[in-house]
């Protein structure tokens, strides 16, 4: 961002901070208020700008001319600031706008607390002054997500999925965890220039989802909390045919499908479950299924979906190779080790129908692509991120005149065909 973009975004900022202060008297939030309880369920994400401006214009208007005197009629220049300042997220709006805050923290009325990329946490010196203030923010988030009722706890995305919200309320007030969504998310070229993988690899992973116009692999992305599953799965998005139909199905709106033109966006909630929708994504005639965060009771559907020959794609959490496996096969998700996408974590062996053809890739730190395995095309073919070229528990010495081609830093090596004799891996 040039200079110029950066004094202007200041501008608009202090700009929005003069309005927020003029409109934080007991007034102005009682209309705040009242004005949330009319829009329920009136707005949505897939609204434009233009569309939500005029809704709630209007919303506005004919609210004032009901209230019975209880507001004060608003001249054009006010209602203009008051619309500005409504259609915002209030305090937060400023780090919204920072490309280098990857997550807002809010403990009740307490500092509000960033993680700034490189710098980790930061403590920022604004706070809601009062429990009501933040009860209506809490409010705003929720209808601005097209919801209707505050659950005392709360999965949301805000307007024009520029991130995600987790709002969880304790006896201190709520406490709100808000994740940045990229509006742009990064392509398989700036994870390469990134450091985050090789050519070889991406090449690998182009082929994996793309299928060669013959048969596509079902992927699934394993890692830790943070580790990068979901960008890497943003990513392989643009390898995925056009002609392709797409469904998706997501516990909180994650994924960037602009890329995608048959695409189907689900999304669970109290009265739909995931499981539920995986189901019901077999009759929306996908050609490829995809999850944005595989947990519980829905894996052993969409491994029944993977069987009946839809290609799906996913994430999971796991730190490992054979912890993915052994999460997939025990309680909640229960896939059963027989079936042919995956192999029991003591015996990584073909599969017993050679039809199905499965990658898993584990995501580790910020190298997101530690591991990869096709569990049922030949024998395991695995590259593991090390922090020493000499073995470690991730690269096991291999027996003499076996190939064992270790890792180098932080680089992922190319796949290989594991000799019958040599090792197994032990992550």
């Amino acid at each position: 961002m040039d200079t110029d973009d950066t004094s202007q975004t200041g501008a608009l900022v202090r700009a929005h901070d003069r309005q927020g202060s003029r409109f934080a008297e007991e007034s102005w939030r009682d209309l705040s208020e009242a004005l949330l309880d009319r829009l329920r369920g009136r707005l949505s994400l897939t609204q434009s700008p233009d569309e939500r401006s005029q809704e709630v214009a209007s919303t506005l208007q004919g609210f004032l001319q009901h209230s019975n005197g209880r507001f004060p009629p608003l001249t054009k220049p006010q209602c203009h600031d008051f619309l500005q300042t409504f259609l915002s997220y209030d305090l937060i709006e400023e780090f919204l706008e920072d490309p280098t805050i990857e997550d807002i923290m809010i403990n009740s009325t307490g500092p509000i607390f960033v993680h700034r990329t490189g710098q980790g946490l930061t403590k920022t010196e604004k706070r809601f002054d009062t429990h009501r203030a933040l009860a209506i923010f809490v409010k705003k988030l929720v209808v601005f997500a097209g919801r209707t009722e505050v659950d005392p706890i709360n999965d949301v995305e805000l307007f024009q999925i520029r991130g995600r919200v987790n709002i969880i309320h304790s006896p201190f007030g709520p406490q709100i965890t808000i994740t940045r969504g990229k509006a742009q998310p990064f392509t398989v070229l700036q994870l390469i220039d990134s450091d985050m993988m090789t050519y070889e690899l991406a090449a690998q992973l182009w082929m994996y989802v793309e299928g060669l116009q013959v048969r596509p692999a079902n992927l699934l992305i394993a890692g830790g909390p943070g580790s990068g599953k979901t960008t890497l799965l943003n990513a392989l998005l643009s390898f995925i045919p056009r002609q392709d139909r797409v469904v998706t199905i997501e516990d909180t709106l994650e994924l960037n499908t602009t890329c995608l033109e048959n695409c189907s966006r689900l999304e669970s909630c109290r009265r739909v479950t995931m499981p539920e929708l995986v189901k019901n994504s077999v009759r929306m005639r996908p050609d490829r299924i995809l999850v944005g965060e595989v947990r519980g009771a829905e894996a052993h559907d969409l491994m029944t979906v993977v069987n009946l020959g839809k290609y799906s794609m996913g994430t999971l959490h796991a730190s490992s190779a054979r912890e993915t496996i052994l999460r997939l096969q025990n309680e909640p998700m229960n896939v059963p080790p027989s079936w042919s996408a995956w192999s029991t974590p003591s015996s990584f062996s073909e599969s017993s129908t050679p039809e199905a053809h499965s990658v898993g890739w584990s995501a580790n730190s910020w190298k997101p692509l530690a591991w990869s395995s096709r569990w049922s095309s030949s024998h395991l073919c695995g590259a593991t991120t090390t922090n020493s070229i000499g073995p470690s528990s991730a690269h096991p010495a291999a027996p003499t005149g076996t190939a064992w081609p270790p890792s180098p830093v932080g680089r992922p090596c190319r796949s290989w065909r594991k000799p019958p004799d040599a090792p197994r891996c032990s992550s």
